[in-house]
């Protein structure tokens, strides 16, 4: 089972990928995007509720002390202490695409319980006071915040808050201890301040935590992505989001590149398909991948000879063919011209691996060479022979649900591989010894042991 980074943390991974970075070929606002991001309306209630309803359970609200007639008492002087707000309702939002980037977020219907002291005390003879404890509930407020979600135009998403209306519409007041009859007399008075504290507070802790979020964007998100010393990845997005009244769609760049040389990847993205196609009552959120991205990382890792390597005589593992006394019964030639030898190994790509997407699905297919050569003492290896293999893995995925999160995992479900042709300096040789090889190692040995490696690691291991 291969396992990718976990999504745990929904928002952070999914910001990460609408982090910028300007891409090396064309403009941000023409190229076709080498992925796609979409954010539902199912996913912004996901994103907007909990950071909405902390923000509320955090309200502070002064005490409220004020002086008023009241019938029957007559003038008096009333405490409102200790406010705390214990309980928040957030019903879904509605959402409402408009003009020059804005998205106007609805919600309406939400309450909000709080706690608190109350004392009085008559002003005049004979100063009767009291004092307990009051639930108040407001009820029916609404909310309408718009949130202005653009690019800058170097591939940065910038969300910045726009106008914020709230209003409640009612509170009800519940007293405890005393002579209730009387408290409630109180009861227009506190609720005109409860309203009057909550519409100063609402909209500017809403505006304040989109903007906080905004500003954090440029320092907790990368501006590139360094995946392996020299490559980067560029997830600039590529022209303003596409907003709509059920969605939110970002598209990105998706390229690999050289960090130290600016090079032309000669690859291009395929079409994505419509926004429209999205069902945005299905899924929070929908990432369409091509096969630009590992197409692209795959061109800039084989020309920095990342897929290139030597393999010393010293760094064989003992289970494979040391020397040209392992290869007797397989090349005969070798061994009788080279008899208990050392050998070493390159490796060398022809050409860059492909990627093929398909739904829950992905096959690589690749071409390699390996050259033996013979290590001889005061002498530079020579070469004896090399094998062109032909290679192609087919991969299942899907995210899965587990103890650490949720992972996309995957399953090598075929792992085929094929010599194409051998050249030697030694004589023919025949390659059915090297097919038998090969399909071993990789059916009982290399398929088993990643999928087994990969399921029992934690999933930040293999990230």
């Amino acid at each position: 089972m291969l396992k990718m980074k976990p999504i745990s943390s929904w928002l952070t991974a999914l910001l990460l990928l609408t982090s910028a970075m300007p891409g090396s070929s064309g403009s941000l606002f023409s190229q076709e995007p080498g992925f796609r991001v979409t954010f539902t309306k199912k996913g912004l209630d996901y994103v907007f509720g909990p950071v909405l309803r902390d923000g509320l359970l955090q309200l502070s609200i002064p005490d409220i002390q004020e002086e008023n007639k009241v019938k029957v008492v007559g003038k008096v002087k009333y405490y409102l202490t200790e406010i705390t707000v214990g309980d928040v309702g957030v019903p879904s939002t509605s959402l409402e695409a408009r003009d020059d980037q804005l998205m106007r977020i609805h919600i309406s219907g939400m309450s909000l319980a709080m706690h608190a002291k109350w004392k009085y005390k008559q002003k005049s003879w004979p100063k009767i006071g009291d004092d307990g404890t009051v639930d108040l509930k407001a009820k029916d407020m609404s909310l309408s915040q718009t949130v202005s979600v653009r690019n800058d135009g170097s591939g940065r998403l910038v969300v910045l808050a726009a106008d914020c209306s709230f209003d409640v519409r009612k509170i009800s007041v519940k007293f405890h201890g005393g002579a209730s009859w009387l408290y409630n007399l109180f009861t227009s008075f506190i609720e005109g301040k409860i309203k009057d504290h909550l519409r100063s507070q609402v909209c500017k802790m809403v505006t304040g935590k989109i903007n906080e979020f905004g500003k954090e964007l440029p320092t907790t998100l990368p501006v590139s992505i360094q995946v392996s010393d020299g490559v980067e990845v560029s997830c600039a997005i590529l022209g303003d989001p596409v907003l709509s009244s059920s969605y939110l769609l970002t598209n990105h760049d998706g390229e690999f590149m050289s960090a130290e040389h600016s090079q032309e990847v000669p690859i291009s993205p395929a079409s994505l398909p419509a926004a429209s196609s999205v069902d945005p009552t299905s899924k929070m959120v929908f990432i369409w991948l091509t096969s630009y991205t590992f197409d692209t990382a795959a061109y800039i890792y084989k020309g920095a000879a990342y897929m290139d390597y030597s393999i010393k005589n010293e760094e064989v593992p003992n289970v494979l063919l040391k020397t040209t006394a392992d290869y007797k019964s397989i090349v005969p030639e070798l061994y009788r011209r080279f008899p208990n030898k050392d050998v070493e190994y390159i490796m060398e790509t022809k050409q860059p691996p492909s990627l093929l997407l398909s739904r829950g699905q992905a096959r690589i297919v690749g071409e390699a060479e390996a050259s033996i050569l013979v290590v001889e003492s005061g002498v530079t290896p020579q070469l004896a022979f090399s094998l062109t293999v032909s290679v192609q893995c087919d991969v299942e995925f899907e995210i899965q649900t587990r103890s650490s999160g949720q992972v996309i995992a995957g399953d090598i479900t075929s792992f085929t591989t094929e010599i194409s042709n051998i050249d030697s300096v030694i004589g023919e040789i025949d390659p059915t010894p090297f097919q038998e090889l090969l399909h071993t190692m990789v059916q009982f040995m290399a398929i088993p042991h990643i999928n087994q490696t990969a399921s029992r690691s934690d999933p930040q291991d293999l990230a």
